[in-house]
């Protein structure tokens, strides 16, 4: 939320991409949780890396949400069209929980 709220943060996180020691930290503890969960190192990296993808890629399309589809490219597009009504019934917060949730339901299930 606060990134959202902040969105000229995202694009400067994305020009100077280093890894600073807060991001060690959130590193550490996020990997040290997956590996009590049951993963070994080399799935938790994984599924760390896949988190912190998943969260940059999904704020950065909020902050940068193009317009929606035409009538034409939707009249032209069946599967658009089915795409961009189920699209619409859930809130960006909505779908967040589910990608998060498709995510560590995914990673969780096998060590």
């Amino acid at each position: 939320r606060a990134l959202l709220a902040h969105p000229t943060i995202v694009l400067l996180m994305t020009e100077r991409a280093r890894f600073t020691r807060a991001q060690a930290r959130l590193a550490t503890r996020s990997i040290a949780l997956f590996e009590q969960a049951g993963l070994s190192t080399r799935r938790a990296v994984d599924v760390h890396v896949t988190l912190v993808a998943f969260v940059l890629g999904f704020i950065l399309q909020e902050v940068s949400r193009p317009a929606a589809p035409g009538p034409a490219l939707l009249n032209d597009d069946a599967v658009l069209r089915r795409a961009v009504a189920a699209l619409v019934q859930s809130t960006p917060a909505e779908r967040f929980e589910t990608g998060l949730a498709v995510i560590l339901d995914g990673a969780l299930g096998q060590p």
